[in-house]
């Protein structure tokens, strides 16, 4: 059974709009900044699936989670407190999404607003050397030289 602040989907044409719009009152309470509102989760969903589908094969992206944090930016230290903003987690399982939303600080760690986590670490250097393959083959064929491989 999932909370409140969770959804799931297979694909963002047949998200429904209600299991948003639910989880995003669970999960930002009755906060009025650095809040989001249902177009903006689906687009950043969008985005979020957009570039987990660029950087990372299919075949490895099953337990990658991807992350998004609103007002995630550098404060000053005159600031008092360290603020919190919405954000939006996405775990992909197989071929459905899992989504929670919830209030996260927004500290200086999460200076990126987009992160992706890669768990498991044999499968993240799988990951980087396939990535990296495909830059060289890239590469090769856009110049049209020789690039020597060093995996």
């Amino acid at each position: 059974m999932t909370k409140e602040n969770e959804f799931k989907f297979v694909n963002v044409k047949d998200l429904k709009l209600e299991d948003v719009e639910k989880a995003l009152e669970a999960g930002q309470g009755r906060a009025r900044v650095r809040t989001l509102d249902t177009q903006e989760v689906i687009n950043h969903l969008k985005k979020m699936i957009e570039s987990l589908n660029s950087l990372v094969p299919k075949t490895y992206q099953s337990g990658v989670k991807v992350s998004y944090i609103e007002g995630a930016e550098r404060y000053p230290k005159a600031y008092k407190f360290i603020p919190e903003g919405t954000a939006i987690k996405m775990l992909k399982r197989g071929k459905t999404y899992y989504v929670t939303i919830e209030r996260e600080n927004c500290n200086f760690n999460h200076a990126e607003k987009y992160e992706i986590n890669l768990f498991n670490a044999s499968k993240k250097d799988e990951i980087e050397k396939s990535i990296l393959k495909k830059a060289v083959e890239k590469l090769q064929h856009a110049t049209g030289t020789q690039v020597r491989e060093l995996l």
